[in-house]
């Protein structure tokens, strides 16, 4: 070992750094990418067939699920009593019955298409036994008979079972229900309608449309980003006949094309794959139906990601190593020691700002470097601490501007309430109880030392605004208070609540002549709302926006600058998150809410 830390430490940066990259990163990287690639080939078929298998089954259990509603709503119908009665009726001669049976008949289609079936797009047709084609937008004969057709023969065999055969699509072509486009194909399937003794009735025959079978299919490629090019989806009956596919490829598979793959015998849930021709198969059969469902992707296809992927890494890898070791070979000697030197002596400083004195830089970029390092220094830490001073002194300044606003706005109002009994001659009692009302708010306002008060303190205020507001106002107005009393002990600043109830009632209940205000409360682990709602009508949009956009110094407009000035003190005692809201949700009448931290008064001062 130390010998080769001697002969290491005899050579240049250049020759160790050629001789250190070529044995410790070139040689096993090299190895490493021998390994990688045939790591990542396999492991990539194998997410391949994964995904796909995934992709199998869960279209399959979709197309599955399909045909399970299909099948209840079918049962739902052939067992129904009323149903029986009027197949009964319609295969009778008696042209009133059988035209009230036909006609019953069709609006339960109509009614089981539209709700039941509506969901997978499901179309219904009913053939009696004496010949009459019933569906949504059908009550007569048909015009073609298909008694000596294969598939009528093989639902009357089957019976109550679901057949599935793709000729059922005719009865359906004759009801006038085509299927748009050839390329995505519908499922077919049929059942005998038989009374409780079993005699024949009827038959019914569902459609299940090909969109709503393929969209899951077809959904789930797109989302997982997979091409669609080259794949195809079948279903296949017991018989190995094709009923439904969902075709990408060159061309169809021809229902022969399935004959001599060992898949006939998979069992339900059970998974099988293997090849076909020069492309890939992955089957499965599922619980309610014997229908058997295969994926088919073309060969180049399906293992196509995994060697491009293969590909890609490789050569990646390959190129960042060529031009790192080029660079290192360039660039080290010549800027490694600089840099290290830099580095150390920032590391160094306690704050990442410090005088860096760099001698016998190589490059005239490492000397500017250095030099507007310490420029930049210099003048961060210069307006660090001006910003700190100017931040203090505005956030101060501001706040008690706030403050002296809003105390002597709310004073000036109420002192002028009380003047205003005073001339129109109420009672000695009512201007005895403004004044003790009065006084309750002085009382407030100049024994308060401090900013904050806690909620009941500010309930207690607004209570007694509101007695001096509802002697001043002749007029009724209900004032409801459903503030938790438990909440009572949190902080809140001074004066936040009046204004909002003096807005209530100057803009939201006088020019109602009556209304209602609400004062309520909800809370959160760490936030307090509380709304205050008047029943008067919900001021203009622009006009909200303009009061907690701007600062309008207009003294007719007191309610403005309160609304301003709270939201405005809010955001500065607790951050922006907090503050006024308004609720435009509101149909009528008007809500605004105020968003405080919960606090508790303790908590606070400590």
């Amino acid at each position: 070992m130390r010998w080769i830390v001697r002969y290491f430490s005899r050579r240049s940066i250049r020759t160790n750094l050629l001789l250190s990259v070529g044995l410790l990163i070139l040689m096993p990287l090299c190895v490493s990418l021998v390994a990688l690639g045939i790591y990542l080939r396999e492991n990539t078929i194998r997410n391949t067939i994964s995904t796909n298998q995934m992709l199998t089954v869960q279209v399959a259990d979709a197309i599955d699920n399909t045909i399970y509603e299909v099948n209840y709503v079918t049962s739902m119908l052939m067992v129904d009593s009323s149903m029986l009665e009027n197949m009964r009726n319609v295969n009778e001669r008696e042209e009133y019955t059988n035209y009230r049976a036909r006609r019953d008949i069709s609006q339960r289609i109509v009614e089981t298409e539209s709700s039941i079936l509506n969901a997978v797009e499901g179309k219904i047709v009913i053939l009696s036994a004496n010949g009459y084609l019933l569906a949504s937008n059908n009550l007569g004969k048909s015009p073609t008979d298909f008694e000596g057709e294969e598939w009528y023969n093989e639902v009357l065999r089957n019976g109550r079972s679901t057949t599935w055969n793709r000729q059922i699509e005719g009865i359906f072509q004759v009801a006038l229900y085509p299927e748009p486009g050839r390329d995505r194909f519908a499922l077919y399937c049929g059942r005998a309608i038989q009374g409780y003794n079993g005699e024949f009735l009827g038959m019914i025959c569902i459609r299940l449309s090909g969109g709503r079978i393929w969209k899951n299919y077809v959904d789930m490629l797109q989302t997982n980003g997979v091409p669609s090019e080259g794949k195809g989806f079948y279903i296949l009956d017991e018989k190995r006949q094709i009923q439904a596919v969902n075709n990408q490829q060159d061309a169809m598979l021809a229902d022969s094309a399935f004959d001599a793959l060992s898949i006939w015998d998979c069992g339900a849930g059970e998974i099988r794959q293997g090849m076909l021709d020069r492309s890939v198969y992955i089957a499965t059969r599922r619980s309610n139906s014997p229908n058997l469902y295969i994926f088919v992707e073309e060969q180049d296809s399906f293992f196509h990601d995994s060697a491009l992927i293969t590909k890609n890494i490789v050569a990646i890898i390959v190129l960042i190593a060529v031009l790192t070791i080029s660079m290192l070979i360039v660039l080290s000697k010549a800027i490694s020691n600089p840099l290290r030197r830099f580095i150390t002596s920032v590391r160094q400083s306690e704050n990442g700002l410090v005088e860096i004195k760099e001698e016998g830089a190589f490059f005239r970029e490492m000397k500017e470097l250095v030099a507007s390092y310490n420029d930049a220094g210099y003048r961060i830490i210069g307006l660090i601490e001006r910003v700190k001073q100017e931040s203090s002194l505005r956030e101060r300044a501001h706040y008690e501007v706030l403050i002296s606003q809003i105390s002597p706005h709310f004073i000036f109002n109420t002192v002028n309430t009380v003047k205003w009994m005073v001339k129109e001659n109420h009672s000695r009692e009512t201007v005895l109880r403004a004044l003790e009302s009065l006084g309750e708010i002085l009382s407030s306002v100049y024994s308060n030392q401090s900013d904050m008060t806690t909620i009941g303190s500010e309930i207690k205020l607004l209570q007694a605004y509101v007695t001096i507001m509802k002697i001043r106002f002749e007029y009724p107005f209900l004032y409801s208070l459903l503030i938790p009393v438990e909440l009572y002990e949190y902080e809140i600043p001074i004066f936040t609540l009046q204004p909002l109830v003096e807005n209530a009632i100057l803009h939201g209940i006088r020019p109602q002549g009556q209304g209602q205000i609400i004062l309520s409360a909800t809370e959160t682990a760490d936030t307090i709302t509380i709304s205050v709602y008047n029943s008067g009508e919900s001021p203009d949009a622009e006009w909200i926006r303009e009061i907690f956009r701007d600062h309008p110094n207009r003294k007719n407009k007191l309610t403005g600058i309160g609304l301003y000035n709270i939201n405005a003190r809010l955001q500065i005692l607790y951050g922006e998150q907090y503050g006024l809201s308004v609720d435009h949700a509101r149909v009528t009448g008007f809500e605004i809410n105020v968003n405080i931290p919960k606090r508790r008064v303790e908590e606070s001062n400590d």
